[in-house]
């Protein structure tokens, strides 16, 4: 199921019109809330949205085109704190969005709040921790925060292929945001930096 939607959705980025897709995804949120999947998806759209809104060229395609997106984001990030915080792929990119200093406030509302914001991250990834303590991908959240990235330059090659192994189980597609994800995860290797 979420293949075919993803696979819809990157038919509909060739016409680049963002309502569409909010449209085509509010559709089938009602159709599958129950999907973890489903959920990290329409978050990380109506993030990625909210990200092309805020800059200064952006063409907005409706006057509330904003509040759309801000608020089915937060109807469907409520939804997965109370029903998928136990899923590594939700819990993951929870606290990715939560620890990057670019996207946190797209999350904030009743639950997520300025003020709570930092221990709510600190308690999901302690959850992480405790569900998934193999798991490689948590320990990046707050490396991402740094401006510098030299951590990917040095990281071993084992705990390099422990995340590819990881995120390969989340079946990621070509459609854009899925595009995004994995080239975050992209380490250049030490020889070609040396080049």
């Amino acid at each position: 199921m979420i293949k075919q939607i993803k696979d819809a959705i990157q038919k509909m980025e060739r016409n680049k019109k963002r309502l569409d897709i909010y449209q085509y995804l509010r559709s089938q949120w009602k159709l599958h809330y129950d999907s973890p999947q489903l959920c990290v998806l329409i978050m990380e759209q109506m993030v990625s949205f909210l990200l092309e809104l805020e800059s200064p060229w952006a063409i907005p395609e409706d006057v509330n085109e904003y509040q759309y997106y801000a608020d089915f984001l937060q109807e469907v990030l409520q939804y997965g704190m109370k029903h998928h915080c136990n899923n590594k792929m939700f819990l993951w990119q929870l606290c990715y969005y939560l620890a990057g200093i670019s996207t946190y406030h797209f999350l904030y509302g009743d639950i997520i709040t300025p003020e709570n914001a930092g221990n709510l991250l600190k308690q999901y990834l302690a959850h992480a921790h405790a569900l998934y303590p193999d798991s490689k991908l948590f320990q990046l959240v707050l490396l991402y925060q740094r401006n510098d990235a030299s951590w990917k330059i040095t990281m071993p090659e084992s705990t390099k292929d422990s995340i590819h192994a990881e995120i390969a189980e989340w079946d990621l597609q070509t459609n854009e945001v899925d595009q995004e994800l994995l080239d975050l995860f992209n380490f250049p290797k030490l020889n070609e930096i040396q080049k």
